[in-house]
């Protein structure tokens, strides 16, 4: 008689099924730890990334009153604008975008000026990059190299993308930056603040955040932030 259907004999053609159901425990749960550890890295990475892109640059401020020693020429029957820019910074072409939205809905005289800094270590060919085309494209525009950045320490600009708005008197009407976060275009408060003035002469918010590339070393940032707090 056969001994085929024993325990022992069942138990030995049982081992092989038993070994399977256990690999395929196994492999679940990698498989699912693998997927928590992806999808908690996707989420670290997520948050700094949006923590970075909606981080604004350190503050300063502008001078109240336009600066008698600036070589910049203000506007002497209307505004006058500027933009301090960084040459090799992607931000500085969405800021370039905004500008070129904010100027289409001027109804009075104004000038608007976009300053490259250019510091040592930058050389003159460096300069002309795709920024520097884009912001000769947009009508109106007027550019300059300010070489070791002379009027943007002057203005208090620390970050890519810091606008200033005076008016023919040399009072300051607006100051921060016209994008909304890093290198990201759309309707915002600095933009829609500079086109209330340009448009209406009105403005509800004269100060706003600038995102940006840094113009200048850290530490000098955080040492004119201490110093000039607020265009004081």
């Amino acid at each position: 008689m056969s001994n085929n259907g024993s325990p022992q004999s069942r138990g030995l053609m049982n081992d092989p099924a038993r070994a399977n159901e256990a690999a395929s425990r196994r492999s679940g749960w990698v498989i699912w730890v693998a997927t928590a550890v992806w999808f908690a890295a996707f989420a670290g990475g997520t948050a700094a990334f949006m923590r970075f892109e909606f981080t604004p640059g350190d503050e300063t401020g502008a001078p109240r009153v336009w600066p008698k020693d600036s070589s910049l020429a203000l506007h002497p029957d209307g505004m006058t604008l500027v933009l301090f820019a960084h040459p090799h910074c992607d931000c500085t072409r969405a800021s370039l975008d905004e500008l070129q939205v904010v100027l289409s809905h001027r109804s009075r005289p104004m000038s608007a000026e976009v300053v490259f800094v250019q510091l040592s270590g930058f050389m003159d060919q460096e300069m002309s990059d795709e920024s520097w085309e884009k912001a000769g494209r947009i009508p109106g525009i007027e550019r300059r190299i300010d070489k070791e950045g002379v009027e943007a320490r002057r203005f208090g600009a620390l970050v890519s993308g810091y606008t200033v708005l005076y008016d023919s008197s040399g009072k300051l009407l607006f100051e921060g930056g016209v994008t909304g976060s890093r290198g990201q275009v759309g309707a915002n408060t600095g933009r829609n603040s500079v086109i209330g003035l340009l448009r209406d002469g009105k403005v509800d918010t004269s100060r706003t955040p600038v995102f940006g590339c840094y113009l200048f070393d850290r530490a000098e940032h955080v040492l004119r932030s201490s110093q000039h707090p607020h265009g004081a």
